[in-house]
């Protein structure tokens, strides 16, 4: 991958973010260091960067792709009521991966796992409108 300084930028973006952006949300923050960027040149630096593997595209049906900075094994978890994208430790689900591979004799080179839920915000936000305390 040939460097450009506008890539550069865009990866310390995505780099510095812990939200997993969209496209846009790169875009804005991008044109603040390059003003006259455009959201093209933003989505093919991150589709190239993701097919790199510098950073990780979070395709997330009826929405738009999400980015991540870590490439090292984890999940995800989509609230389906405010929408925020939360990280989620390997090792749960690395334990069921290992008895599929084993009772499927099968080997697993890579999966992608996106969980959908009400997150524990908004679960407590639910919760106080029905008078119930969450700790």
């Amino acid at each position: 991958m040939r460097y450009s300084k506008q890539r550069e930028v865009i990866l310390e973006v995505v780099n510095h973010s812990f939200n997993h952006p969209t496209a846009e949300m790169v875009y804005d923050k991008v044109k603040e260091k390059i003003p006259n960027i455009s959201l093209g040149t933003i989505y093919r630096n991150l589709n190239a960067l993701a097919d790199a593997s510098l950073i990780k595209r979070i395709s997330i049906p009826k929405d738009v792709d999400h980015f991540d900075h870590r490439n090292c094994d984890h999940y995800h978890f989509c609230c389906m009521k405010c929408h925020q994208l939360y990280d989620l430790p390997a090792s749960k689900i690395e334990m069921l991966i290992h008895n599929c591979e084993k009772e499927e004799q099968v080997q697993i080179t890579d999966c992608e796992v996106l969980l959908y839920g009400i997150c524990k915000k908004c679960l407590k936000g639910k919760d106080e409108e029905n008078g119930i305390k969450r700790k």
